[in-house]
């Protein structure tokens, strides 16, 4: 295989063993789901609340009402009628 110089191919130069990564990286997990969870949390209304009479196809039920969560001082109102956000 060819790469250009700078390609992301280019700039893998690993120092350890596969063995010894895959330990750090399942070290690492808990930590990492866990500050994940934490701004999922802060987002999103995560309950479990179903709306009523609304199913999908095979009857999984559809979570009702708004799921995000605005920050602190924002109301929906500011929020209409402030400009788009793109990432």
């Amino acid at each position: 295989m060819t790469t250009a110089p700078g390609s992301p191919a280019t700039c893998v130069d690993i120092h350890e063993t596969f063995a010894t990564i895959m330990a750090r990286m399942s070290a690492a997990k808990p930590d990492i789901m866990q500050r994940h969870t934490t701004l999922l949390e802060q987002r999103y209304d995560l309950r479990n609340q179903p709306a009523q009479s609304v199913t999908m196809s095979r009857g999984k039920p559809v979570q009702g009402g708004v799921r995000v969560k605005l920050p602190s001082g924002m109301t929906w109102e500011k929020r209409k009628s402030s400009a788009p956000y793109f990432c």
